[in-house]
C-alpha cells in the first residue's frame, strides 16, 4: 500500500476493500476483517434471483 498512496500523493488514511482494510500514513494496516471461507463457498455457489453480476477479486 504504502507505493500506492505515494503514487496518488496520498497523505492520510487510506481504507480499502469497503471498509475491510485500514493503513495509516507509513502505509501499516491498521484493521483487516475477512469473510469466513464457509460464508464466501455458500454466496459463490448460490443461485440468486437477480440481473446483477459477482466479481471476485484475489489478491
Amino acid at each position: 500500500m504504502p507505493a500506492i498512496m505515494a503514487q496518488l500523493g496520498l497523505q492520510g488514511y487510506l481504507i480499502t476493500g469497503n471498509g475491510t482494510r485500514v493503513y495509516d500514513q507509513q502505509g501499516l494496516q491498521l484493521h483487516a476483517t475477512d469473510l469466513p471461507a464457509e460464508i464466501a463457498e455458500e454466496v459463490l455457489h448460490t443461485h440468486w434471483r437477480t440481473s446483477a453480476s459477482m466479481h471476485v477479486f484475489r489478491g
